[in-house]
């Protein structure tokens, strides 16, 4: 991840860190029961939460596993995730420092890393599962859920436009077979599990992140000026209630 990138993450996300902590959208998704459910815990497994931002993918896996680390890039964050932790009472997290594309830790440490709604965010997706194989365990996981772009070339140009504008450290939506070759590249073998449509409320989705109020104003003209097709795609609302429906996935991966 390049230091400008970086700065413009820690920048954003720290001064929203609070609010990322208390978004339901992030805190009480039902793709968190998913990732446990999928992982076919034993209790003694031992996860990485890379990206964890205010750490709920961390607090979901902790109860059914032996331990949990959880890193992030901005400080803000950390705090966020070490309040919650210890508010749940949960004594086998840790959180610190750490960037998915150089994580200091060892290899074949985990047999799980998960990440969780901040993979459009990597500078280098390459990287980034290069070191997830990295240090993970032969036969590990990594679990993956994040948003993407279907294969039609203006839907995708249209929903990276509108998640750049919204928060400029935003990298890029993938489709899920770019995905899938990615993992493969670094021999994870991976299958997507579930599909979906997460729907974002247009005004809550700004604010959560302070989005400046010209930018709020060019993803509304944006959105108000799509074609009716694309509109429906994306089933897009105008008004009091604006807002569209973003594609999402989960996808398990296993290193060989």
């Amino acid at each position: 991840m390049t230091n400008s990138n970086k700065n413009i993450i820690q920048d954003n996300f720290g001064k929203a860190a609070a609010n990322y902590a208390s978004a339901a959208i992030h805190s009480l998704g039902e793709d968190l029961q998913w990732m446990v459910e999928v992982a076919d815990l034993k209790g003694t497994e031992h996860v990485l939460d890379v990206g964890t931002g205010a750490g709920h993918a961390a607090f979901a896996m902790a109860p059914y596993v032996a331990t949990v680390e959880g890193i992030d890039i901005t400080p803000q964050m950390l705090q966020q995730s070490e309040a919650g932790a210890l508010e749940r009472k949960l004594d086998n997290v840790k959180f610190s420092l750490g960037d998915v594309e150089s994580i200091p830790r060892d290899d074949a440490t985990y047999d799980i890393v998960v990440s969780r709604w901040c993979a459009h965010h990597y500078q280098s997706v390459q990287k980034a599962v290069a070191e997830i194989a990295r240090v993970l365990k032969p036969n590990g996981q990594f679990i993956l859920i994040d948003s993407c772009v279907p294969p039609q070339a203006r839907v995708d140009t249209i929903i990276n436009t509108l998640e750049f504008l919204r928060d400029v450290g935003h990298v890029r939506n993938y489709q899920i077979q770019e995905w899938l070759a990615f993992t493969e590249s670094v021999g994870l073998h991976g299958e997507v599990l579930n599909e979906w449509a997460l729907r974002l409320d247009g005004e809550n989705w700004v604010q959560r992140i302070h989005t400046p109020t010209i930018h709020v104003q060019a993803i509304q003209a944006l959105l108000s000026s799509l074609d009716a097709e694309t509109r429906q795609t994306l089933s897009v609302t105008d008004g009091e209630n604006w807002g569209f429906n973003l594609p999402a996935f989960m996808m398990r991966a296993i290193k060989r």
